[in-house]
């Protein structure tokens, strides 16, 4: 039996930091075991919430039929808790010092490996106790050479410099070559949450791949493996730069306020907290009959783009969701749907096209919050790793497809991916070659990427006119479940076939989300449930939605 590579984590970051890295520690290095966790309080970690703030989950407590807020806070005591179940010794200080507490520890971990994160006060010589020594992960101001220390770079230096993520050897016999570092560079949208996000992902990414190699005795082609892999997967991330279309300043997102818009907000508030809504959600609690939501959008970017939401804005909808919401994949959505039964409002995240940008910052709010997602992608623009046709019609450049080796490491439990056509086809055309090739070409291109065919598609646009009879038939009969952009809840019915389902789009802003999904904007839903219903043969399901989408 192979003895497995202990691991020694030490770390001052926030707790929710710190866990991540350890779960994906477990999840994607079998042959590496967490020999104990050596963690130094820092001021930033409280579990604790503001009084607004418990106001709002009791509101929505009693608007959701009074489902309590799934998820709470994660502090201190539940990384000890968690600790404990996955039987992770752990020692907790708020100061690190040269105490024998501390020694015997660390010699008592038997720990081949350090990984050091951030800057805990921790004494040199602890660090010279585990057999290979110790790595440091240093994140500092891009200018910079070398690391300041600092985990957390002052605001104004990141957006101005960026960030630079650097592994290098605290104390060892040079298990790695040379120090391997990533450079960031400054966007429009970067703010200190999503910067802080951005460079625990990419820590945590490299820390990886340096311990795998290490793990299996590659100690000297440790850094020259490291420095391949952050070449080939986060290089063509940051090597591209965003154009200003039609010669304009790139520019934050603006709010309208108009007179129509605001009293659309006004009604909309009135109507949500209406008695007839809290009735309803309390009868959809006693009858187990919430919808699913699907939720779509294209990418998460602090670019700008026409069709990007911004990190933190996608940060805090996600933290908003997980605590009032319950976030599944696809596949559970599917199969809470057939089963008949959802006592919890619930919601699915979906992403369309395939930019690349979402490899980072959707990557790193995904990971950080251990939310599902899924991705409708265009084979054609990865294979060539071009920007999408829909954008170069806008003048927008700089924007460019994911990569498959990307989508193979990003590939896990946590995200699905599905087909969106070729090259973003319209289907709403009836030439069945092409769509033949669009929508079958796509799936065995997934298919032999993944190694494994794509249950699900996404029609891009999605609306009515984008999907033909034709387009209709082909889609049936090659995924379970395709997805338009008809905005519409799906109801659990028990053995429904669900062979459609509507989406309904990812606003900006927490409180236009609560009422996208308590569907208070829907006065006149459309529904796929009388054909998803139909168990007859596919064709004849396929000609009833073929013939009502060409009616309206």
């Amino acid at each position: 039996m192979t003895t497995p590579y202990r691991l020694l984590l030490i770390s001052n970051q926030p707790v929710r930091t710190l866990r991540n890295l350890a779960r994906r520690i477990e999840r994607e290095l079998p042959g590496v075991r967490i020999a104990g966790i050596v963690f130094e309080l820092s001021t930033g970690d409280s579990s604790s919430r503001r009084g607004l703030s418990r106001i709002v989950d009791l509101l929505l407590q009693v608007l959701h039929g009074g489902v309590r807020p799934l998820t709470a806070a994660f502090g201190p005591e539940q990384l000890i808790e968690e600790c404990r179940q996955c039987q992770w010794p752990v020692l907790m200080r708020d100061h690190m010092k040269d105490n024998q507490a501390l020694v015997n520890f660390v010699t008592d971990s038997k720990a081949d490996l350090a990984l050091v994160l951030g800057n805990p006060s921790i004494p040199a010589t602890i660090l010279t106790i585990p057999r290979y020594g110790s790595l440091r992960v240093q994140v500092s101001n891009a200018p910079c050479n070398g690391g300041n220390g600092k985990h957390r770079p002052p605001v104004t230096a990141a957006r101005q410099h960026g960030l630079r993520v650097s592994v290098e050897p605290a104390f060892s016999t040079q298990p790695a070559e040379r120090v391997i570092s990533v450079r960031v560079p400054p966007q429009v949208f970067d703010t200190p949450a999503t910067t802080a996000l951005v460079a625990d992902l990419i820590t945590n990414d490299l820390l990886l791949r340096a311990v795998g190699s290490l793990s299996r005795g590659q100690t000297t082609k440790a850094g020259e493996e490291l420095w391949s892999w952050a070449h080939d997967m986060l290089s063509s991330c940051f090597s591209a730069t965003a154009s200003k279309p039609n010669g304009q300043e790139a520019v934050r997102w603006k709010d309208k306020y108009d007179l129509k818009l605001a009293f659309k907000r006004i009604l909309s508030m009135l109507i949500l907290c209406s008695p007839y809504v809290i009735a309803r959600n309390w009868y959809r609690r006693w009858t187990g009959r919430f919808p699913v939501i699907f939720l779509f959008h294209h990418l998460v970017s602090n670019r700008s783009h026409r069709m990007a939401i911004s990190t933190e804005k996608f940060l805090r909808q996600v933290e908003f969701l997980q605590r009032h919401y319950r976030i599944v994949s696809l596949s559970e959505a599917m199969e809470i749907v057939r089963s008949g039964t959802c006592k919890v409002p619930t919601v699915c995240l979906t992403f369309d096209d395939g930019y690349e940008d979402n490899f980072l910052y959707l990557r790193a709010v995904a990971e950080a919050l251990g939310v599902p997602v899924a991705l409708f992608l265009c084979t054609k623009p990865i294979e060539s790793r071009k920007e999408f046709t829909h954008d170069l019609k806008k003048g927008i450049t700089g924007f460019h497809a994911l990569g498959w080796s990307q989508i193979r490491y990003w590939r896990g439990d946590r995200v699905e991916f599905g087909s969106h056509t070729r090259s973003h086809l319209d289907c709403g055309i009836s030439d069945v070659r092409v769509l033949q090739d669009e929508l079958a070409g796509a799936r065995d291109d997934l298919a032999a990427q993944l190694a494994a065919p794509p249950r699900f598609f996404a029609f891009p646009w999605g609306k009515e006119t984008n999907m033909s009879r034709e387009a209709l038939r082909i889609a049936t009969s090659l995924y379970d479940c395709s997805f338009s952009t008809i905005s519409c809840a799906q109801f659990p019915k028990k053995g429904s076939a669900l062979r459609f389902a509507g989406r309904k789009p990812l606003p900006s802003r927490v409180w236009e989300l609560e009422l996208t999904v308590q569907s208070i904007f829907d006065f006149s839903s459309h529904s796929w449930d009388e054909y998803n219903a139909r168990e007859d043969v596919a064709e004849d399901c396929v000609m009833a939605v073929s013939d009502a989408v060409q009616q309206k």
